[in-house]
């Protein structure tokens, strides 16, 4: 992992590649200029990032927020006690529950934290989830999408259905899109209603560094 000093105050910390691509779409659309997004190259990986952020000049120098960001997948209260353990693994401000800024001041080599497990506010899930429920109103493509997988299941079982079904409405629109660059490229109805506890926390990641 290699931080950019590029003087934004706000780190923001995710799974992979896709989801950088897929943040920084949206951070864009917020105009939340102030926000730099990074992967912590999946959740195995995720404690020894943190950790190893204690000895990043660029870290210790500029940042006075970081947010983290980590799916669900079956267990949305384990993957907060994971991010929490993290931060509290690597010395720092750990937050008391999900969306949550972890204190009322921050402070270079202290900054306030933030944790969200996607989609917020679930028991289980993925970054996938939110964007297919974004475009249910495309009905007619979304029909052919769900018929193909209830046939699929009788036939092998899957555990990463929201990841193949989002891959199969993509490629119904361009083959080979993947999800942050669906993103980039505009495919997400970023106005719908399941997307607002992912924009508030971002949000309010930003407002940390500019108080």
């Amino acid at each position: 992992m290699a931080l950019v000093n590029d003087g934004r105050p706000a780190l923001l910390m995710v799974e992979g590649k896709e989801d950088i691509r897929f943040f920084n779409a949206l951070i864009k659309k917020l105009n939340l200029e102030n926000i730099q997004v990074s992967e912590y190259e999946g959740k195995n990986q995720m404690r020894r990032a943190i950790l190893a952020l204690k000895n990043e000049d660029m870290f210790l120098n500029n940042i006075i927020a970081l947010g983290v960001v980590r799916d669900a997948d079956s267990d949305a209260a384990g993957a907060f006690q994971s991010i929490t353990s993290a931060f509290k693994n690597a010395g720092l401000q750990v937050p008391k529950k999900p969306l949550k800024v972890s204190s009322e001041t921050g402070k270079l080599t202290d900054p306030q934290t933030m944790a969200m497990v996607v989609p917020p506010n679930k028991l289980s899930g993925m970054l996938e989830d939110v964007c297919f429920e974004s475009v249910g109103d495309e009905t007619e493509l979304i029909n052919c999408v769900n018929q193909y997988f209830s046939c699929l299941s009788e036939k092998h079982e899957s555990h990463v259905i929201p990841k193949a079904k989002l891959q199969v409405y993509l490629a119904a629109k361009e083959p080979e899109m993947r999800l942050g660059e669906a993103a980039a490229a505009g495919y997400w109805n970023w106005d719908h209603s399941v997307f607002e506890p992912i924009k508030a926390f971002l949000r309010q990641l930003s407002s940390i560094s500019t108080t």
